[in-house]
């Protein structure tokens, strides 16, 4: 990010949006299902920003990632990660999230966070692995100092 700062205006919203577009590319299915809205249907904003290392204003103010946005959320509903839009203008909001299954969301974030717990287990088992190796190390220090003691204590 120390380097979106030296950029001019123009600059950063063209940096801005080659992140998002990269961003678009990478995200998982699981990841995006976790972020779409229950009441509205649509990728909440806030959380497409965090992911994507932008600011959220861009999602809005930024021209071209407003298109990509839309666009992307469109490829999204044609792969059913979000559901269709509705055709009729009163149709009441709760309407357009019938598609959206509630057990799919709970399964993404269970998977995400089961994603999460073993990374957190490997990491702790490395540091186990680590501080028993340290462990080892020391009680050696001790005996050699032990013995060391005990020579002099003879010695005298």
């Amino acid at each position: 990010m120390t380097t979106a700062k030296k950029l001019n205006g123009v600059q950063l919203k063209q940096h801005n949006y080659q992140k998002f577009i990269k961003w678009t590319e990478d995200v998982s299915d699981v990841d995006l299902i976790s972020i779409v809205s229950k009441r509205s249907g649509l990728l909440k904003r806030v959380d497409v920003a965090k992911l994507a290392d932008i600011n959220r204003k861009n999602l809005t103010d930024n021209a071209d990632i407003v298109k990509a946005l839309e666009a992307f959320e469109n490829k999204l509903r044609s792969r059913e990660i979000l559901p269709k839009v509705a055709n009729d203008k009163n149709e009441n909001a709760s309407d357009k999230c019938k598609d959206l299954n509630a057990n799919e969301f709970k399964d993404a974030r269970a998977s995400q966070q089961l994603a999460k717990a073993q990374q957190r287990i490997l990491e702790l088992e490395s540091q186990l692995e680590a501080l028993t190796d340290d462990l080892e190390r020391l009680s050696e220090h001790s005996e050699v100092y032990l013995e060391l003691a005990e020579y002099q204590r003879a010695k005298k």
